[in-house]
């Protein structure tokens, strides 16, 4: 409601399960949001959304290795992510991503600050592509330990 409040324009698509799914989509329709939020379920193939989407927002409390973050960065999507333990393992914030408090004013204003800095969106996206990384040097190392 926070970034309707401040004149964002956005569509929010929500992917996978909802634990409590009348209550979201009540929370929904009682805070005006139904032009702006949807809930799209489990996906079989998420890829299309990410790779449509203007930036990627992963609001966990707890996360160990998000392979949707993962899955993010590979496309090069502009990420914001919420501090929780092991944030700093994949992201370093304002290089890679946003990474906000788990308060809703924090979240709200690091979205707000990518759907408006260009500057700072074109940047994350440099910076993962920059640092795209594939397995064939993982491999290699594998083939040097197997044939020492």
């Amino acid at each position: 409601r926070i970034l309707k409040d401040n004149g964002s324009h956005f569509k929010w698509y929500f992917l996978g399960n909802l634990n409590e799914p009348d209550l979201y989509k009540k929370l929904v329709n009682d805070l005006e949001l139904e032009e702006h939020v949807f809930f799209m379920g489990l996906r079989k193939n998420p890829y299309p959304y990410i790779k449509q989407a203007n930036l990627l927002v992963h609001p966990s409390q707890f996360e160990g290795k998000s392979i949707a973050l993962d899955e993010a960065k590979i496309l090069c999507k502009p990420i914001v992510v919420t501090n929780f333990t092991t944030v700093h393992d994949q992201f370093t914030n304002r290089i890679n991503a946003s990474i906000c408090e788990m308060t809703p004013v924090d979240l709200a204003n690091n979205i707000s600050e990518l759907i408006t800095n260009e500057d700072l969106k074109n940047r994350y996206i440099a910076t993962l592509k920059e640092t795209q990384k594939d397995n064939t040097t993982e491999i290699q190392k594998l083939y040097q330990f197997l044939t020492d």
